[in-house]
C-alpha cells in the first residue's frame, strides 16, 4: 500500500461523512426533494450507488493531505474539503448538461433522469451548499483564513466558468490551437485542483511563497489530469471510465489528442473537416491516431506535466509523510484507467 493509499483509507470515510452531514443539516430528506437528486449524483442513492458512483474524491483528499503537509490538523479542514468537492460536483452537473453527456461514473446523468431545468437547480443547490459548508470552518480557523479561502474559491469558480465557456466556444471554431487548449483547461480543470492545494497551504497560515508553490503544483497536476482524461476519452475502457470513448469524436470535442492530430495527420484532418463522425467510425479513427503517434505523444505529455508538478513540490523544502503521499498521488494519476 502506497503512502497516498494509507492517507486515503484514513481520510475518505471522514470526507464522505462530512459531505453527508452538510446535506443532513441543510436539505430536506425525502424522495421528492432536491436532496434526492444531489444524493444520486454524489453516488449515495439510486441504482448503482456506491464507491464507483461516488468518484475518487481526489480534490478534498488533495486539500487535506496538503494541510497535513504544512502541519495543520487535517480534521479541522473538513469544511474546506467539503466545499471543494461540492463545487466540483456542481460543475459536473452543469457540464453534463452543456456537453449533452448521458453517462457519469457508469450511471445516467442528472439531467437525463430529471430533465435539464431540475438538473440546473441541482447544480445551483450544490454551489450554494459549498459556501455554507466552507463557513463551518469558523469554529477552527480565524476570520482571515476563512476570508482568504472564500476569496480563492470564488476566484476559482470564475476561472471554471471561463474555461467552460472556451470549451463550448471551441466546438464551433475551426482554428483552435494548442495554446488555446492550454488556456481553456487551465480554467476548466487545473484551477480547482490548484485551489485545493493552495487552500490546504492557506489553512496552515503558510508563507506566500509556500502557498504559491502548492498552487503551481496543483496547476501542473491539473493539466496532467485533464490530458489524461482526454487520453481516456479516446482510448479508455467504458467499464473502467464509465464514459463512452465515442463521445469526444462524435461531438467534435477539441481535446489535446484531437488538436495534435489535426496539426500532424492530413488524413485525420480531411475526415474531421468533412463533417460529423459516426459512432461506427470511432474504432477505426482511434486506431489511426494510435498508429500515427498521437496516442504516444499524449501519454508522454501526461508524464512530462506530472514531472513538472513534482519538481515544483520539491521547491517547498518540506519533507514529511504527507509530501510523500502527494508525490505518490501524482504518479497514480498518470497510470489511472478511469
Amino acid at each position: 500500500m502506497s503512502r497516498f493509499d494509507k492517507f486515503s483509507k484514513e481520510l475518505l470515510p471522514t470526507i464522505e461523512s462530512g459531505l453527508q452531514s452538510v446535506f443532513d443539516h441543510y436539505l430536506e430528506n425525502n424522495q421528492n426533494s432536491v436532496r434526492h437528486m444531489l444524493a444520486y449524483h454524489m453516488g449515495w442513492e439510486g441504482e448503482g450507488a456506491g464507491i464507483k458512483a461516488q468518484g475518487k474524491r481526489i480534490r478534498p483528499l488533495l486539500l487535506m493531505i496538503t494541510a497535513d503537509a504544512v502541519s495543520t490538523d487535517w480534521r479541522k479542514t473538513l469544511p474546506f474539503a467539503c466545499a471543494i468537492e461540492m463545487v466540483h460536483n456542481y460543475s459536473l452537473i452543469h457540464d453534463d448538461i452543456e456537453d449533452h453527456s448521458t453517462m457519469r461514473r457508469g450511471r445516467e446523468t442528472v439531467w437525463v433522469r430529471w430533465g435539464i431545468p431540475q438538473a440546473i437547480n441541482a447544480g445551483d443547490s450544490l454551489y450554494t451548499l459549498a459556501y455554507l459548508a466552507l463557513l463551518g470552518a469558523r469554529d477552527n480557523f480565524p476570520p482571515d483564513i476563512i476570508i482568504k479561502s472564500s476569496y480563492l474559491l470564488n476566484l476559482t469558480c470564475l476561472k471554471l466558468t471561463q474555461g467552460q465557456y472556451l470549451d463550448m466556444r471551441f466546438e464551433n471554431e475551426d482554428s483552435v490551437t494548442l495554446n488555446d487548449y492550454w488556456n481553456m483547461i487551465s480554467g476548466k480543470t487545473a484551477a480547482l485542483i490548484s485551489c485545493c492545494c493552495q487552500m490546504g497551504a492557506i489553512s496552515g497560515n503558510s508563507s506566500d511563497e509556500v502557498c504559491e508553490a502548492f498552487a503551481q503544483f496543483g496547476h501542473f497536476l491539473g493539466l496532467a489530469f485533464q490530458v489524461k482524461d482526454d487520453y481516456l476519452g479516446l482510448w479508455g475502457d467504458l467499464n473502467q471510465t464509465g464514459k463512452s470513448i465515442e463521445s469526444d469524436l462524435v461531438s467534435h470535442k477539441k481535446t489535446l489528442p484531437i488538436l495534435y492530430a489535426l496539426q500532424n495527420n492530413v488524413n485525420f484532418r480531411e475526415r474531421w473537416d468533412a463533417g460529423s463522425i459516426n459512432k461506427d467510425e470511432v474504432k477505426e479513427i482511434s486506431q489511426l491516431l494510435t498508429d500515427d503517434g498521437t496516442r504516444k505523444y499524449t501519454h508522454s505529455l501526461v508524464q512530462e506535466l506530472t514531472q513538472q508538478a513534482q519538481d515544483v513540490l520539491k521547491k517547498t523544502g518540506i519533507r514529511n509523510d504527507a509530501m510523500d503521499a502527494l508525490n505518490d498521488m501524482t504518479w497514480s494519476l498518470v497510470e489511472r484507467e478511469s
